[in-house]
């Protein structure tokens, strides 16, 4: 579907005491984009067939057509003289049909050779089981001829060349659809070629092309970027690769201002329709617990609580993206926003994609709360079974549990809290939509905080997450040495084992981690198995250990 389905309905409106030739522009441009979202028959040619293949393509209206964009081009703009052609290369003529012969060997199969002659040569098209042909070209016709030469039977010949009619041969590469210019080739269907497709999307733009631009001049003037029904047109059928490229500039702006005006709109519903919990600003329980901590928070750390604290006081729910490398420190910065929704007489999630990360954090977090400041937190996992399973669930959904840290068991059915306040979920990309809102749907409108250690720049961060706010944690905390990041291509893998054993024979540890392979955990197990083979062979002297999710917990 088109990125701008929707954006019209009632975008053009009529003002108060509007007459005359002002209320006659808007109601053309109201004309002009309700066009946009008629079924796609509305096509001049597009019958019920073509709807039905169409359909195939995800098309379903105008707007959709004019959007289906090529997925790569030809260029057919170079025209040679039949004499100069070269065999066995891609070359596109102009010449005058000479005769055009129609053999039929059985009841449903033909031949039909086309002989065009340009002053210099003569070149032969050839068509198989399609006389339809015939009828078009008849001799004494105007033509472009696009293919690949072939020196067959003492004569050249293209098989199933592209053409064009030409009613004047200086139209080449201005009306032309299939030759004498970059041609695009559209993601087709069996039923629907690249050639089809080509002449309904011209008729498309033809008929419904002219539309109105919602980007003001002085901006389209200040980027560059071509008004936008030339640019939908360029995009089809560019008349060189530079206006190409800047009407493909001009799309992406379109489809990043759709997508960051939609974000805009989803964060004024956040703010102003959708009430939230405003949490208490930090108290007694926030000093105690940083007065009993080991160690003092960075300032990077420090500006991040401060921000996610503003932002929980709000009377909204908080969407916040809390983003720092590894060993920055995020956990403690995620624990302060928990301690403070208990402050604040509510409970906390804390949600990780697997049970060893999960772990991670229950003891991190238990190991910085100290026992005089009454906080209970408790891990529930796929693992947590039985009896105690029983327990956690009760003082979850009675109040007694102030912090839960677990995997994807956080979100089944019966795990209920009585008041949940924060939602803590690390690295939401492993994580579907659906799993993250479950959990949202256990509390009344609580606060989100998304961690990640993905380095983000800022201008993806606004695109990815622009419906969040974003606080970095950029400084480890001291003593703390910064991750070396290095990408190696698979021809050079001895490199990156030398890499390892210079760190082995360090004292250190490496760990290899397997690609997730989604076709059952009985695959992926397999797949560590002979990384592990591969890792014994080259570290004979070294201990390689294994694990993977087939293997049973001690």
């Amino acid at each position: 579907m088109s990125t701008f389905s929707g954006w019209n309905n009632g975008r053009v409106g009529r003002g108060v005491g509007m007459s005359g030739p002002l209320e006659n522009h808007v109601t053309e441009l109201e004309s002009r984009w309700n066009a946009l979202l008629k079924p796609v028959g509305a096509v001049s040619g597009v019958g019920s067939s073509f709807v039905r293949h169409l359909r195939a393509l995800e098309i379903e209206t105008v707007e959709d057509l004019l959007y289906h964009f090529p997925r790569r081009y030809i260029d057919r703009r170079k025209l040679s003289r039949i004499g100069e052609v070269r065999i066995g290369e891609e070359a596109t003529v102009v010449g005058k049909v000479s005769r055009a012969d129609l053999k039929r060997i059985q009841s449903n199969r033909s031949i039909l050779s086309v002989a065009v002659y340009d002053g210099s040569s003569y070149l032969y098209g050839t068509w198989f089981n399609q006389p339809y042909h015939a009828e078009r070209l008849r001799p004494g016709t105007e033509v472009v001829f696009s293919g690949k030469v072939q020196f067959r039977y003492g004569r050249l010949q293209m098989i199933n060349p592209a053409y064009d009619i030409l009613e004047d041969p200086e139209e080449v590469g201005r009306s032309t659809v299939h030759t004498g210019r970059i041609i695009p080739l559209h993601p087709a269907t069996q039923k629907l070629s690249a050639a089809m497709l080509r002449r309904l999307i011209k008729r498309a733009l033809d008929q419904f092309g002219d539309l109105p631009d919602h980007l003001p001049l002085n901006l389209r003037l200040a980027y560059g970027y071509p008004p936008r029904s030339q640019a939908l047109r360029e995009m089809h059928f560019p008349v060189s690769s530079g206006r190409l490229n800047r009407a493909r500039r001009r799309m992406a702006y379109d489809e990043l201002l759709v997508m960051q005006v939609a974000l805009a709109l989803r964060r004024r519903h956040m703010t102003s329709d959708t009430p939230g919990i405003a949490h208490k600003r930090p108290g007694s329980l926030i000093a105690a617990f940083r007065k009993n901590l080991p160690f003092k928070l960075t300032p990077a750390q420090e500006r991040a609580f401060r921000e996610i604290s503003e932002d929980m006081s709000r009377p909204y729910p908080m969407n916040r993206l809390l983003q720092g490398e590894v060993g920055s420190g995020k956990t403690v910065v995620a624990l302060l926003a928990l301690l403070l929704t208990r402050e604040s007489g509510h409970q906390g999630a804390i949600m990780a994609p697997t049970e060893v990360l999960a772990e991670q954090h229950y003891r991190n977090i238990t190991g910085l709360l100290s026992d005089g400041l009454g906080v209970r937190a408790e891990l529930l996992t796929s693992s947590v079974t039985g009896a105690r399973r029983r327990e956690i669930l009760e003082a979850a959904r009675g109040g007694e549990l102030d912090i839960l840290v677990g995997t994807h068991a956080l979100i089944q059915e019966d795990v209920e809290f009585r008041s949940l306040g924060l939602v803590v979920v690390d690295e939401q990309h492993r994580f579907g939509l659906r799993q993250r809102m479950l959990l949202k749907e256990k509390g009344v409108c609580p606060d989100t905080l998304i961690m990640t250690a993905t380095p983000i720049p800022r201008t993806l961060s606004l695109t990815l997450y622009g419906d969040l706010e974003v606080s970095v944690i950029d400084e480890l905390p001291g003593g703390r040495a910064g991750t070396r990041t290095l990408v190696i291509s698979p021809h050079r893998r001895p490199e990156a084992y030398d890499l390892i054993r210079e760190e082995l024979e360090k004292g250190r540890q490496a760990f290899v981690v397997c690609p997730l392979v989604d076709v059952s955990p009985l695959v992926e197990a397999k797949a560590a198995e002979k990384e592990v083979r591969e890792l014994e062979r080259v570290f004979p002297h070294f201990r390689v250990g294994l694990l993977h999710g087939q293997i049973p917990k001690a």
